[in-house]
């Protein structure tokens, strides 16, 4: 049997993910957002695909205590379609280097974009 996980552990682990989430909303550049979302998106061994195995083995381990079967199969599709997502994810992070890092000139300091419906029009 492994050792067993302190819960403070997981709670730090969710702390570490609401500071990727800040980051990410306070305009990091793009450099730094594809190495902070590598770790989150890795198909492999990032934390989406690490939530996938969790959610795996709590679908194992409900139907190992009895639990009705529409739950350890709600688990067993979300570790599905979780890791199904994770692939997707990794492979868009890849391209995040390619954002450009300036805000387009229309857009004020701390707000999204204009729609392009909504963008100034250049006169010629």
């Amino acid at each position: 049997m492994s050792s067993p996980v302190d819960p403070h552990a997981i709670r730090a682990a969710t702390e570490t993910v609401g500071g990727v989430i800040r980051e990410l909303e306070d305009g990091v550049l793009p450099e730094r957002a594809t190495v902070l979302l590598a770790q989150v998106f890795d198909p492999d061994v990032g934390l989406l695909s690490r939530l996938s195995a969790l959610l795996d083995s709590t679908a194992h381990y409900t139907q190992r205590h009895g639990a009705r079967p529409e739950v350890h199969r709600t688990f067993g599709d979300a570790a599905e379609d979780l890791l199904a997502r994770s692939e997707d994810l990794g492979e868009a992070v890849q391209r995040l280097g390619q954002l450009r890092t300036a805000a387009p000139p229309y857009a004020a300091p701390g707000l999204p974009p204009a729609p392009a419906s909504r963008a100034p029009s250049v006169r010629r």
